[in-house]
């Protein structure tokens, strides 16, 4: 199996433990180099891998072309953070981005490849991709099916994420989610259920609010992929 990790996950994880935020102090460069280490490590000995590959969020990332206040709330970077990035790529290889995120090469590959294709991360938008998922924080390895996955991106795209200032529809959350696209089928049957929230919520601009928000979203399944194309079809979409 092959196992692409996100490095921008250990970036932050470990960078924050070497640095007392109280007083702003921080540990020895060692300290940071052998916690990314023992995690690394962790996840190849977990999966029983040696074929790897490290990603790290690069520049020129498309999301901000699309929304400016993408990601403008995130709290300052740690300290340790660049040397925790030139450490992964030059002991580890990291590969660094340019234009998408690391999360999006990660699901690229994922989507490539759903049989022999791990991804090692802790955040939830990559659950949108139907291949095999590890939690290296609670140490859980599964296989996420389809049907979950494609539910996964339609509850966000209901709910918004506040953690990246994309905003969604106000008071829906979680359980309201669920709730709404419970009984759904298709995936079509899943937009039909957003189309609605969006009309009600965001008035005639529901469309550009769903477009954005969507490909804010929405993890790239190839390197020129982008989502919306599936509001063009023949659904209850009209103006």
């Amino acid at each position: 199996m092959r196992v692409v990790i996100d490095a921008d996950v250990i970036t932050y994880r470990v960078a924050w433990s070497c640095e007392d935020r109280k007083t702003g102090d921080v540990d020895p460069d060692y300290v940071l180099y052998g916690r990314i280490n023992n995690q690394i490590h962790e996840i190849l000995e977990a999966l029983q891998t040696t074929d790897y590959q490290l990603y790290l969020t690069g520049p020129n990332n498309f999301r901000y072309d699309i929304y400016p206040g993408y990601k403008a709330n995130r709290p300052p970077k740690p300290k340790l953070y660049e040397a925790a990035r030139i450490y992964m790529i030059s002991k580890w290889g990291a590969v660094v981005t340019d234009g998408i995120e690391a999360d999006d090469a990660l699901s690229i590959e994922g989507s490539m490849d759903e049989a022999n294709v791990c991804i090692a991360s802790i955040d939830k938008d990559l659950l949108q991709i139907p291949c095999w998922h590890y939690n290296f924080v609670k140490g859980k390895l599964f296989k996420q099916d389809y049907d979950t996955a494609i539910r996964s991106f339609y509850a966000q795209l209901l709910m918004g994420d506040a953690t990246d200032s994309i905003p969604g529809i106000k008071g829906i959350g979680p359980v309201k989610a669920g709730k709404l696209l419970q009984g759904t089928v298709t995936e079509y049957d899943m937009l039909q259920i957003c189309v609605e929230q969006y009309r009600e919520h965001y008035g005639e601009e529901w469309k550009q609010a769903i477009l954005c928000n969507g490909r804010l979203l929405y993890m790239l399944r190839d390197p020129t992929d982008m989502w919306g194309e599936i509001l063009d079809g023949s659904y209850h979409t009209e103006d």
